[in-house]
């Protein structure tokens, strides 16, 4: 059931969709269902975190382990300076990216 959440399916959306905090025995659990779903939450958040972390883009965890491999295939170093830039167009990127969906998001809310 993880893995298919962490795919986003649907069964999992619709299931967080109708959490109360009311505590009734009408909602399904009541505040127990509701911890246990703040717990899944997190894992899920966490999970996900690790994963985008891991991709290889410049300014994440999974840039700076191309660069390793790279070195490993070259059998030397990276010069520095060029793996600042390209992080730093990595980073740039990526705030411009969040820019964009912010915006987005903006638009989409009025």
């Amino acid at each position: 059931e993880i893995a298919q959440c962490l795919v986003g399916s649907e069964m999992c959306i619709r299931d967080s969709k109708n959490i109360e905090a009311s505590g009734d025995k009408d909602n399904g659990g009541g505040p127990g269902m509701m911890v246990m779903s703040m717990i899944y939450w997190c894992i899920m958040l966490s999970a996900n975190l690790g994963v985008m972390n891991l991709l290889p883009i410049p300014a994440l965890d999974g840039g700076r382990l191309l660069f390793l491999i790279i070195e490993w295939i070259r059998r030397k170093p990276m010069n520095p300076k060029y793996e600042g830039y390209v992080n730093m167009a990595g980073f740039m990127l990526l705030m411009l990216l969040m820019v964009v969906i912010l915006g987005h998001d903006i638009i989409n809310l009025f």
